[in-house]
């Protein structure tokens, strides 16, 4: 359902952008889910499948307290690894002008 969902972000902004017949809007578009796509769900993702692992292995072993323990240390590290990013990409507009 996550991947239906994040599929469908990119196609509806390309359809709605599509109708506005400015080839500037759907390039935009296009480059702003490109980003999006290769800088948070790529390295989300990848953080996170690292958790699989860990988890499985103390499961594995009948150490269900560290599955919450590693779950927890993930959430710290990607959120301490997406904030910066986050930060950039709303203050995008503001780094683009003054890049001129």
């Amino acid at each position: 359902m996550t991947c239906i969902c994040a599929t469908a972000i990119g196609l509806i902004n390309v359809y709605f952008m599509g109708n506005q017949k400015n080839p500037d809007l759907i390039a935009g578009v296009g480059m702003g889910s490109m980003l999006i796509n290769v800088l948070f769900f790529a390295i989300g993702q990848g953080l996170n499948g690292t958790i699989e692992t860990f988890v499985s292995q103390a499961n594995g072993a009948g150490l269900h307290y560290m599955c919450g323990v590693y779950l927890n240390r993930a959430r710290v590290l990607v959120s301490l690894v997406l904030l910066p990013i986050a930060f950039v990409f709303y203050f995008t507009d503001v780094i683009l002008i003054s890049l001129d």
